[in-house]
């Protein structure tokens, strides 16, 4: 995964005050990217060390498929109007993934 998923993908999930990410999304793994995965990992009960490792992946990518507690993905899918969310699943099914929606190219 790049800087740019991550970067799409914190700033789709909320938490609270908003989205963990705020900031432009552009690749750059700058201070605001790494201000959002460290909230993120603590939210997460994850180590708090700004770096996207693969236990922080696997946290974003269970959160975006299942939603955070308080926060579930059929909330975003209600402002959405021309799409669904099966639409923007993986076509591996799952296998490699989990199935979970990608951001619009």
């Amino acid at each position: 995964m790049t800087t740019k998923d991550l970067q799409c993908l914190l700033t789709y999930l909320k938490d609270g005050g908003g989205s963990f990410y705020k900031g432009r999304i552009d690749g750059l793994p700058g201070p605001l990217t790494k201000g959002a995965v460290e909230s993120f990992q603590r939210r997460a009960g994850l180590p708090v060390t700004g770096e996207a490792d693969e236990e922080t992946w696997d946290a974003i990518r269970k959160a975006v498929a299942e939603g955070l507690p308080e926060q579930k993905q059929e909330d975003f899918w209600q402002e959405i109007q021309y799409f669904t969310p099966e639409e923007f699943r993986c076509k591996c099914g799952g296998l490699y993934c989990g199935g979970f929606p990608h951001p619009i190219q």
